[in-house]
């Protein structure tokens, strides 16, 4: 669910096709009330692997982080790339993992 106070822009309204937002320390609590977390762990043109996965680590090890009902039922999933391509197998790939996710 999206925090009432969440601001954001429909897709089809960006120019620039920066459709993810970035979640630093200062912003978790916009999804405090999260019942599950899912985290595509990818950056700009300009950011390692190396980069984005240590900025992950980073909010993980951040005690706020342990705060968060999501995290501390361990609903928070890391996802992959193909949650964000626009093909039939990459939605078919994502939705099988949804199943797992909530149905084991």
């Amino acid at each position: 669910r999206v925090p009432t106070d969440f601001e954001y822009e429909p897709a089809a309204d960006r120019l620039d096709s920066t459709l993810l937002v970035n979640l630093g320390l200062e912003q978790l609590g916009l999804i405090a009330d999260a019942d599950y977390i899912f985290i595509l762990p990818v950056g700009t043109f300009a950011q390692s692997q190396d980069d984005v996965d240590a900025a992950v680590a980073d909010v993980e090890a951040s005690a706020l982080w342990q705060t968060l009902p999501a995290v501390q039922g361990e609903r928070v999933e890391v996802v992959g790339g193909h949650w964000f391509v626009g093909s039939l197998r990459a939605a078919n790939t994502a939705l099988a993992e949804v199943e797992r996710f909530f149905f084991g």
